[in-house]
């Protein structure tokens, strides 16, 4: 596509350097096949590709559905901190609902071809339409209430201050996963949690 649209090689070169380095892919990986590739390793590819010409709208169709848990977690974290996404309209079809409230800014609920529910993740998980999209989250309401929610949210319910080296966006979640290897003796987890809970009475939960 490069070529296409009359690219020098030069910066070809660059810009595919550039990417390698953001998707953690070592630059040995350009002579390999894709047989030779691990599932990760594959799914980066695809994704540098994907983005090497900047197009303004990006079609992505079950990106990440044949991996495994580890990789999948770790790949979302990249895939959320590209520069390259800045700007631009991504859509994202997944049947993975934690993906789907990970990564989207928006979520269209579609049922047999006809779109049920569209909104913020906060929306429909606060303000389903009707009883199908109330139940459609239900088993995996906690964990998705835990990833919308935001540091920011939980602010004023916290007993004492965090010591996390991170922003006020960073989703509880995220914020858990961290304590979870960085606080010896489980004092901010605690509080974390307990912050959280109150916050979501206000919610009306």
């Amino acid at each position: 596509l490069p070529e296409l649209l009359k690219w020098d090689k030069k910066t070809i070169q660059n810009r595919t350097i550039t990417l390698l380095q953001k998707l953690n892919l070592p630059e040995g990986i350009l002579s390999r096949y894709p047989h030779e590739l691990s599932g990760g390793q594959q799914q980066r590819v695809s994704i540098a590709r994907a983005l090497i010409a900047e197009p303004p709208v990006l079609l992505m169709d079950e990106p990440f559905g044949a991996l495994d848990a580890i990789t999948k977690a770790a790949i979302h974290r990249e895939f959320r901190s590209l520069e390259e996404l800045t700007g631009k309209t991504t859509l994202l079809v997944t049947h993975d609902v934690q993906e789907a409230f990970e990564l989207g800014h928006r979520i269209c609920l579609m049922d047999k071809g006809r779109i049920i529910q569209s909104g913020t993740p906060r929306e429909i998980l606060y303000h389903p339409a009707n009883d199908f999209v109330k139940e459609f989250f239900a088993s995996n309401r906690l964990i998705l209430e835990y990833k919308i929610a935001s540091l920011s949210d939980i602010r004023p319910y916290l007993k004492s201050v965090l010591t996390l080296k991170t922003n006020e966006s960073v989703s509880v979640w995220q914020a858990l996963q961290e304590l979870s290897t960085d606080d010896i003796d489980g004092q901010q987890y605690t509080n974390l949690v307990q912050a959280f809970a109150l916050y979501r009475k206000t919610q009306g939960v």
